[in-house]
């Protein structure tokens, strides 16, 4: 069975969202559930969740008709998860078995990619970080919730390493890091703003531009960019 077959792509899909379940862990839409983590076309990607979302496998997902054609578009939501129907169908399809026989372990098929995004991933934080505030400039007021943690699907842990290396990089003015006896923590200022020397970064860095390129949901963050 190959790695791109519908079943063997189905199997890794439904345990990726059963394992979240179980763990608490929060679904990454940006990084994980898209179609390069498999190695498919976006539209068989999508086909895949239209048909697992339609069967009552899953939810948390809205179907987008495309005019004058058979092909939908998605949109992922934060409530996607899988539902009972889902679990039991991971547990007992026999095709599902055979997927599950040629993948040996789910650690091959998802944290293995994540170590090797894991550095773009930092990037890709810091390209949306730094977009959001550079459109805030034409803006009154600024949203701080527009870059928290859980807007950008990130931990709490990884967003205050990120904004620190920011605000040491002088990317950013506006957040302060703030020592104390329980330890540090990130004060957010709501004239948080971008610098120079990040518009500069922005602008010419070259992971930056890579970061760019994979960031397509960076419009989930500030529709119209």
């Amino acid at each position: 069975m190959a790695r791109d077959d519908y079943f063997v792509i189905v199997y890794k899909i439904l345990t990726y969202l059963y394992e979240c379940l179980k763990t608490g862990k929060n679904i990454d839409t940006y990084n994980i559930l898209i179609a390069e983590t498999y190695g498919i076309e976006e539209s068989y990607f999508n086909y895949i969740l239209i048909q697992l979302y339609e069967e009552g496998y899953i939810e948390g997902i809205n179907i987008i008709p495309i005019m004058g054609s058979k092909q939908k578009n998605i949109k992922i939501t934060s409530n996607i998860m899988i539902k009972p129907k889902g679990i039991e169908y991971l547990q007992e399809n026999s095709m599902l078995s055979k997927a599950k026989g040629i993948l040996k372990e789910i650690k091959d098929t998802i944290p293995r990619f994540i170590r090797r995004k894991k550095e773009m991933n930092n990037f890709n934080i810091i390209y949306k970080i730094l977009k959001v505030l550079e459109a805030s400039m034409d803006c009154e007021e600024f949203d701080i919730n527009m870059i928290s943690a859980e807007t950008l699907n990130i931990s709490p842990n990884r967003w205050n390493a990120i904004i620190e290396m920011m605000i040491d990089n002088k990317y950013i003015k506006g957040a302060v890091v703030i020592n104390s006896i329980s330890g540090r923590t990130i004060k957010v200022n709501k004239d948080i703003r971008i610098t120079l020397e990040g518009l500069e970064y922005l602008e010419n860095n070259s992971m930056m531009t890579k970061a760019k390129n994979i960031a397509k949901g960076i419009k989930d963050v500030i529709p119209g960019i």
